[in-house]
């Protein structure tokens, strides 16, 4: 739906009760939903057709908590984390393909995010965020692992709080608020137009 559309909302896919986290596909044709049936189960990855009324079909269900599924451009691959070690870690499978996963992290990772080209992948491991360049070859494989910067922003490790700027080199991150500002839990949620890094709100379309 267009960003000044002022009709109703579009809904994208029908799921079932306690879905915790939505990615979508770029293009947009899929949806991939991480569901909570109740607080005993852990989530599992459903996929959807977008603007499909057919119910979303498991994706991943194995006996371990999964989430925070991303779709690489095209459809090609998807992100995901699971704790299916015993630690959280991201991983990373064909979509449409075999059931093939790669381990991406090693020694934790949450929060994955592909960049626009869908080569690399970028993830939070405790302390840093890091990028791995994906190959898809006839196996999956990380070519190379990066530590970008140090991690100091809010990470709730349960949905993506950080997101990549079109060139894969600047991110949009969150930082605490302090806890003695007044308003705070009142605050509007606002959209700032054509905003760039470095740059106040002040003279921006909001």
């Amino acid at each position: 739906r267009s960003v000044f559309s002022s009709g109703a909302p579009t809904t994208l896919a029908r799921g079932p009760v306690g879905i915790v986290g939505v990615g979508l596909g770029m293009p947009h044709g899929h949806v991939a939903l991480t569901v909570s049936r109740s607080f005993r189960d852990p989530p599992n990855i459903y996929v959807a057709a977008v603007d499909s009324l057919v119910a979303p079909k498991p994706l991943i269900t194995e006996p371990y908590g999964e989430g925070d599924a991303r779709f690489s451009a095209g459809e090609r691959m998807i992100a995901y984390a699971s704790d299916r070690t015993g630690s959280r870690e991201v991983f990373v499978r064909a979509f449409g393909g075999n059931d093939e996963q790669l381990q991406v992290s090693n020694g934790g990772g949450i929060e994955p995010i592909w960049s626009r080209d869908g080569n690399e992948l970028f993830y939070r491991v405790p302390g840093y965020l890091m990028s791995a360049r994906i190959e898809q070859g006839t196996h999956l494989r990380v070519a190379r692992r990066d530590t970008l910067f140090r991690d100091t922003y809010v990470a709730s490790g349960r949905t993506s709080d950080y997101d990549v700027f079109p060139d894969g080199k600047s991110f949009v991150m969150l930082r605490t608020v302090a806890t003695g500002d007044a308003g705070v839990a009142d605050a509007p949620i606002v959209v700032m137009m054509n905003w760039r890094p470095g740059r106040s709100g002040s003279g921006f379309e909001r």
